[in-house]
């Protein structure tokens, strides 16, 4: 609750009492006070202070007395709530007896708990932080090089008061100075280097303080700066994945319409050979399709590779794979060298033995299979409807395509597609499909009786 603040003449120690009775002042007038950010100012129910010389010859007042006017009056009135401020306490009169009185008043102020800040100049105060806990030195900092005050305030260290270093500066003659030296007592002296060596250390302290506050502040920005780069490799990681996403989903779509294309070929074929040579078309545009598909896709095949190692089976017939290429699972037919003929949703497909990383054994669950006319497709179940509700957006491709076919391969002319209400992405998602699919020819929501914005009702061309 006591600051006793020491130090050189011209250093700062009044103007640091002056302002910080204006500033506290200043706030609790309603006035912004001109402190840092973060600063806290606490309320005082009173404001004392003795600063300066009210020596007065027409109120018999000397130095002295007038400083005991001003002491008394603080005395008298303050407490644990008061703001105590007293500039060059214990002046005016004999050092020994105005350090005691001195040394009596700020004992008195702190067991009365009030801020207290004070001045001075004499070494007995400096010696009460010692041995009461509850008084703290201080100082202001000086240069003693330049013989400059910096005026920062140091906690916990004493100041020197610089007088002999502050007289030769100013020009005092040297033999003068050199006896005043001789004077000083050696106890002094003595204490005097202590001070000298410990403002250099705390200097010395404060530089590297700074120096590690940059390190920690560029530690800082370079931490921030790698967690924005690993934040942007996320978001190109993920920006790839959909890319591969799509790119594969517009396989699947170009597939499906070079399959339609050959649908259209084979009804209008009115021989066996004819039917074949669609057929044998059909497959060549598919697996052409997914050879661009797999020059476009951004999988690096060293990862591939160590996919299919980390679950490598034998390749054989009848053997459930995932077809990296379209990004579907499929069955292999047969086994070339490193070609892997596989049957995907309803069609054959010959594509590199690269491209398939074979299924766990819990996936392994092999479908019946018809040929027909030198191409697969997959027994379908006509019907003029299809539920969609519980799948996700990517399960949706391979479901309509399947029903899409069944329902032309039947002559549907209309077709149900119920995908539900819920927030709409699964409706999206299914028209964005019929729009892409050049055998839909119109697309609307379902009337009531139909089910309402549950389904949707295409026809086909």
């Amino acid at each position: 609750r006591t600051l006793l603040i020491s130090g050189p003449n011209t250093g700062g120690k009044t103007v640091l009492l002056k302002a910080l009775g204006l500033i506290s002042l200043l706030s609790q007038s309603g006035v912004i006070p001109p402190v840092g950010p973060g600063s806290r100012l606490p309320v005082f129910r009173a404001v004392f202070a003795d600063i300066g010389d009210e020596q007065s010859i027409e109120a018999s007042l000397s130095t002295f007395s007038a400083h005991l006017k001003n002491l008394r009056e603080t005395l008298e009135g303050a407490d644990g709530s008061s703001l105590v401020l007293i500039d060059e306490i214990g002046s005016g009169t004999d050092p020994v007896e105005g350090g005691a009185l001195a040394q009596a008043i700020l004992l008195e102020l702190t067991r009365r708990a009030a801020f207290t800040l004070a001045t001075t100049h004499l070494g007995q105060l400096k010696l009460l932080a010692v041995e009461d806990p509850r008084v703290v030195n201080a100082s202001l900092q000086f240069d003693a090089e330049r013989l400059s005050p910096t005026y920062r305030l140091i906690k916990g260290l004493p100041g020197r008061s610089y007088g002999l270093a502050i007289a030769r500066r100013l020009g005092l003659p040297d033999s003068v100075l050199a006896e005043a030296e001789e004077a000083l007592p050696q106890g002094e002296r003595d204490v005097g280097r202590l001070l000298l060596e410990l403002e250099a250390k705390e200097q010395r302290v404060s530089e590297v303080g700074a120096k590690l506050d940059q390190r920690l502040a560029q530690t800082d920005r370079l931490k921030a700066e790698l967690g924005e780069r690993h934040e942007e490799m996320k978001r190109r990681e993920e920006d790839a994945e959909r890319r591969a996403r799509q790119q594969a989903r517009d396989l699947l779509l170009q597939s499906r319409q070079e399959v339609e294309a050959a649908i259209l070929e084979v009804r209008g074929a009115a021989d066996e050979e004819k039917l074949a040579e669609a057929a044998r078309a059909a497959r060549r545009r598919v697996e052409e399709a997914a050879q661009r598909q797999k020059e476009k896709t951004t999988e690096a095949p060293a990862r591939r590779r160590a996919e299919r190692q980390a679950g490598s089976q034998p390749l054989q017939s009848g053997l459930r794979v995932r077809i990296a290429t379209v990004g579907t699972t499929g069955s292999v037919l047969e086994v070339r060298d490193d070609k892997v003929v596989v049957e995907t949703g309803g069609l054959r497909m010959t594509v590199p033995r690269d491209d398939l990383t074979p299924l766990p054994p819990g996936d392994q669950n092999p479908e019946k299979q018809r040929k027909r006319a030198g191409y697969v497709i997959r027994d379908l179940e006509a019907s003029s409807e299809v539920d969609l509700r519980g799948l996700r957006v990517d399960e949706l491709d391979l479901r309509l395509g399947r029903a899409l076919d069944a329902a032309l391969m039947s002559g549907l002319p209309t077709f149900r597609i119920i995908h539900g209400k819920g927030t709409g992405a699964l409706r999206a998602e299914v028209q964005e499909l019929l729009r892409a699919d050049r055998r839909v020819k119109v697309i609307r929501p379902g009337d009531r009786f139909e089910g309402g914005t549950g389904v949707t009702v295409v026809e086909f061309a």
